[in-house]
């Protein structure tokens, strides 16, 4: 969070502790630290249900 632009800007950064970490957690610091909007949340019910009716639809051959 503190190195400078240049070093991490278009680099892949490996993250890793001793315990795993709350990915919205830390997503949500990442997201407060860098001043940007709030991240949306979605239930887990409806993110499976809305991907069950894109499988369907695709299947059906109405997406691509």
């Amino acid at each position: 969070m503190l190195a400078p632009i240049e070093n991490v800007d278009k680099k892949t950064l490996y993250v890793a502790d001793e315990s795993p970490v709350d990915l919205c957690d830390f997503a949500n610091q990442i997201q407060e630290e860098s001043g940007v909007r709030k991240i949306r949340h979605m239930p887990l019910q409806i993110a499976k249900t809305a991907a069950k009716i894109v499988d369907v639809l695709e299947f059906a051959g109405w997406l691509a």
